[in-house]
């Protein structure tokens, strides 16, 4: 069994080195193939464009089709592209797949990133990273591999046994222990290790899914019987000739009739039962496809249902068509992943921190949560972990200020008296990092990212971005492009994961990446979205998070706004923001001075 771990530092706008790991569910892959990446450069808004490099590469690795070792070239070269006209780029790449052990293989142009091998205790360096070049080998039980920026070895001063020697539960802790907490230091390290594993014969469970086949009637064919019919002599009377004709004459169309009415009802019920299979396959293969593919699974739901409202139509009273429609009806929820919740405890009383403590909006930021008290002036810390919390600063340091957000150790607080003022959580100070401007119209919402502070500016139809310097930070600059034409007159919340995303009130949301618009609508959900009160996305999230009000459900989406899952819950209206821990599968709500917590499936 491969075990893996992830350490990145603290990253800039113009500094950043990230590390991905990556396993496909679905795809052309290989049993057990994963993906793991590493990559830093100096520029302008390094972050986002390292970011979507590194998410451009794994797209590129995982619907491939070619070999693992031409996959990584063609995700090389991926970010190569992505990473076009930056100099000081440094790019790494790994593999691993499952063939009767665990094979591994790395491939990276750079000069200032190192794989290392430790095996009985001997330290391997693998690859000469100055040109491109692909190596490749089986793992054996014990050995770990360490690849990582330059940054690592500099933190351990040459010490390289400490990643040998230390036992891999505490290993990401005790390294994240060395990184500086104050400071921007790119530092992005993967961590491989392949140990012993008792094999278990798991027990092999067929789901058996029932299989309806339509009964059909058999063709029933009527035949007329003949008619024999008196020689009619002329002898006879013509009236009577003329009268037996007749009768004749009818006998023969009123069969025509019978004959052409009864094919008419074979071909329409022909047709029913076609249009009922149909409905059924789609069904089935809704069902089928939940996990691997809720997207596909969607579709054929949707399908199934269109299909079975037009068999109704046209026979409501069909048995067989109002049990398909309640079978639908029964499984749609578990296809659709519509998690019914009954019950959101209470998580942490504010009161109890403060009296009088009341807060309409918060924020997190690796297992920290900020909440910020505008009429009391007062800002709190919050471990998600164990509830922990403390004050960082009352009215003396922080009067005004109304918008706030967390981002690693700086909690950034808008006030309208002081300006834009950044917290340091862990030392408990107060700065201003930018003053009150004249030129700033109506400041709805503040997000720190790295060490830039973005301020959402509905009425002048703007994003002002931040970046530090030396002696404090910049004046303030558009995120926008140029050309780049925008409607923030309904803004109303703004988040940054790499994107910047920003909520509107009409329950709009839009994405926007290196200061242009990025691909994002909704996509394959069941009903349209109401009154979405808040959101939450951050770069430690998979998924889009709505707090959507109006149908009270927590909707979720990936981040190209394609449908995931949602959770019902009658009094959902009641809550007014929302901050959620993947890691941990956990999701908070705050509702005035409650702050209450459910659980991710």
């Amino acid at each position: 069994m491969l075990k893996t771990a992830k350490i990145v530092g603290l990253n800039s706008d113009t500094h950043a080195a990230l590390a991905l790991i990556s396993q496909a569910s679905t795809g052309p892959t290989k049993v057990g193939e994963r993906l793991f990446l590493i990559a830093s450069c100096q520029a302008e808004d390094a972050f986002s464009r390292v970011r979507q490099a590194l998410v451009a590469a794994e797209e590129s690795f995982f619907t491939s089709t070619q070999t693992i070792s031409a996959k990584l070239q063609t995700a090389l070269e991926v970010i190569h592209q992505s990473l076009e006209g930056v100099e000081d780029r440094q790019v790494l790449l790994g593999s691993t797949c499952q063939d009767g052990g665990t094979t591994l293989y790395i491939l990276g142009q750079a000069t200032s990133l190192q794989a290392v091998l430790f095996r009985g205790g001997k330290e391997i360096n693998l690859v000469d990273l100055s040109s491109p070049q692909l190596v490749s080998g089986l793992l054996q039980p014990g050995d770990r591999v360490v690849l990582a920026t330059a940054g690592l070895f500099s933190l351990l001063n040459g010490e390289l046994k400490k990643l040998y020697n230390l036992p891999f539960d505490v290993l990401e802790d005790e390294i994240t222990g060395l990184l500086p907490q104050d400071k921007v230091d790119p530092v992005a390290i993967i961590i491989l290790e392949e140990e012993n594993e008792n094999i278990k014969e798991d027990a092999v469970q067929i789901n058996k899914t029932p299989v309806s086949i339509p009964f059909k009637l058999p063709k029933l064919t009527f035949s007329r019987p003949s008619l024999s019919l008196p020689v009619i002599l002329p002898t006879f009377n013509s009236r009577l000739l003329m009268l037996v004709g007749g009768l004749l004459l009818i006998t023969i169309i009123f069969g025509a009739v019978i004959g052409f009415q009864r094919q008419k009802d074979e071909q329409k019920n022909s047709d029913f039962e076609k249009q009922l299979q149909s409905a059924r396959e789609k069904f089935t293969q809704a069902q089928s496809l939940k996990e691997q593919n809720i997207q596909a699974s969607l579709e054929n739901l949707q399908s199934a249902k269109k299909v079975l409202a037009e068999v109704l139509k046209e026979n409501p009273d069909n048995q067989e068509a109002v049990s398909l429609q309640k079978e639908i009806e029964k499984s749609s929820g578990d296809i659709l992943k519509i998690f019914t919740l009954t019950d959101v405890p209470l998580w942490l009383d504010m009161e109890l921190v403060k009296k009088g403590f009341s807060a309409t909006e918060f924020s997190l930021s690796k297992e920290e949560i900020l909440v910020l008290n505008g009429d009391l002036e007062t800002l709190v810390a919050v471990n998600a972990v164990s509830k922990a919390s403390r004050i960082l600063a009352g009215p003396e340091k922080i009067s005004g200020g109304s918008l706030s957000s967390l981002s690693g150790n700086f909690a950034w607080v808008f006030s309208s008296e002081k300006g834009l003022l950044r917290v340091d959580t862990k030392q408990e100070t107060v700065i201003t990092a930018v003053k009150t401007d004249k030129d700033w119209g109506e400041i709805v919402g503040v997000a720190g990212f790295g060490s830039n502070v973005y301020l959402l500016d509905k009425e002048n139809n703007e994003i002002w971005k931040y970046v530090p310097v030396v002696d404090g930070y910049t004046d303030k600059k558009s995120y926008f492009q140029d050309g780049v034409k925008v409607d923030l007159s309904g803004a109303k919340k703004i988040r940054i994961d790499s994107s910047v995303w920003i909520l509107s009130e009409g329950g709009g949301l839009a994405k926007y990446t290196y200061g242009k618009e990025d691909e994002f609508s909704y996509k394959g959900l069941d009903k349209p979205v109401g009154l979405v009160q808040s959101f939450f996305v951050s770069e430690d999230t998979e998924n889009v998070y709505l707090l959507d009000s109006g149908n009270n459900r927590l909707l979720v989406l990936d981040k190209k706004g394609n449908y995931h899952s949602q959770y019902s819950y009658n009094n959902l209206s009641e809550f007014k923001d929302i901050v959620v821990d993947e890691k941990n599968k956990k999701v908070y709500l705050l509702r005035e001075s409650k702050i209450y917590v459910t659980d991710l499936k």
